[in-house]
C-alpha cells in the first residue's frame, strides 16, 4: 500500500511543501493548503496549524508511491531521464537519454516522452523503471534541455 501525499509551492516563500492536500471551504473556497505531516506545526514556515501552507494549486502533484534510482520520490509532474535499455524503448548512454514527464491519465501514471508523443505507461511499467530514472526537475520548474 503506497503512502497518499501531496507537494505543492508555497505562494509566500516558493518553497516546496509535502504533506496532506485540503481544500479550503467558506471564505477560502478556491485555496488550496498543504499539511506537513509534522508533529509541531508552530515550526513549520508559513503554517496556519488549521489550514497548513497556502499553496499554488496549479503546483499540486501527488505522490506516486514510487522513487528514482536515487531514493528521491516521484511525484506527478516531474521529469524523468531514463537512460537504460527496457523492452527496447530506451536507449543506453547519457547522451541518447530519453526525458519523460510523469502524468496521470485515466486513473493510472503515465510517460509521456518529451521529444515525441509516445506515452508509456501505467503505474506497473514505471514500477519497472523506477531503479533507472532519475528526476531532472518538473513542470513547475525550468524544462530539461531536449
Amino acid at each position: 500500500m503506497r503512502e497518499i501525499k501531496f507537494r505543492g509551492r508555497c505562494l509566500k516563500s516558493n518553497n516546496w511543501v509535502y504533506g496532506d492536500i485540503i481544500h479550503g471551504v467558506g471564505i477560502k473556497s478556491g485555496k488550496v493548503y498543504i499539511l506537513p505531516q509534522n508533529i509541531n506545526l508552530a515550526y513549520v514556515e508559513h503554517c496556519d496549524p488549521l489550514d497548513g501552507v497556502l499553496v499554488d494549486s496549479e503546483t499540486v502533484g501527488q505522490f506516486t508511491g514510487l522513487k528514482d534510482r536515487y531514493g528521491n520520490e516521484i511525484y506527478e509532474g516531474d521529469y524523468l531521464n531514463i537512460g537504460a535499455e527496457i523492452f527496447g524503448y530506451f536507449k543506453t548512454g547519457t547522451s541518447n537519454d530519453a526525458k519523460y514527464r510523469v502524468c496521470f491519465d485515466s486513473c493510472e501514471y503515465i510517460l509521456v516522452r518529451l521529444d515525441t508523443d509516445f506515452t508509456w505507461g501505467s503505474l506497473s511499467k514505471l514500477e519497472e523503471i523506477s531503479f533507472v530514472c532519475q528526476i531532472n526537475g518538473n513542470v513547475y520548474e525550468a524544462i530539461p534541455e531536449q
